[in-house]
């Protein structure tokens, strides 16, 4: 299968979010990330970059909506 691995860039490091996500969803400012067994997890961010080959996901945070 492909999973990914999702990381939240901030202060120019990257910190693991979630292993092994099978879909990700993008609704309005927010992500919302599914792993393999079912986990689920909503950020507020946005997508900086997708890599393929090694099955990452970046994101950003995005300021709070008010």
């Amino acid at each position: 299968m492909c999973e990914a691995t999702v990381f939240l860039a901030e202060g120019g490091r990257e910190s693991k979010v979630m292993e092994n996500v099978v879909a990700l969803h993008l609704d309005d400012g927010e992500v919302l990330l599914n792993d393999l067994l079912g986990e689920q997890k909503v950020m507020r961010a946005q997508v900086r970059a997708i890599d393929f080959v090694r099955q990452r996901v970046v994101l950003e945070r995005l300021p709070r909506a008010e």
